[in-house]
């Protein structure tokens, strides 16, 4: 993959119907985790192994039908309920690390949650992340309202 510009970068905002705490439980607890992050079609299918707190590790095996993708990383800020951040390495970012910050504010009805996916390394990266995470979010709503 051909590095473009280390600064490549997205940015997503959604609205979700459960308190900034649970929200931030279903990022940080695995076997809630496990429930919706998969940018793949049909069931999600993910194994998760989380180290919850600033220097911990996180390492996801996300499967879909024909493909599967590895992603680790390492918490960089952990401030529960509000916000957290964590590197993210594999395949898509061409095994650099891009940095995910999740920020969590109460509103009327729910949370707004707001992802940032920085240093992704190209453009093309970006996209593909960006229709990834569109796709997990639809999940992570499901996941919360049930």
């Amino acid at each position: 993959m051909e590095r473009e510009s280390p600064s490549a970068a997205l940015s997503i905002r959604r609205v979700l119907p459960a308190s900034p705490q649970e929200v931030f439980e279903f990022w940080t607890k695995p076997e809630l985790l496990i429930r919706w992050l998969s940018p793949y079609s049909g069931n999600a299918d993910c194994q998760a192994e989380i180290e919850a707190r600033v220097g911990g590790r996180i390492r996801l095996l996300m499967r879909g039908e024909d493909r599967e993708c590895a992603i680790q990383g390492q918490y960089v800020e952990f401030d529960p309920p509000v916000r957290l951040a964590f590197t993210w390495a594999g395949p898509a970012t061409d095994h650099a690390e891009s940095l995910v910050t999740v920020e969590l504010h109460a509103i009327a009805g729910g949370t707004e949650l707001t992802l940032l996916h920085e240093r992704l390394p190209n453009a093309q990266s970006r996209d593909n992340h960006a229709a990834g995470w569109a796709v997990i979010f639809d999940r992570l709503n499901e996941a919360v309202a049930r």
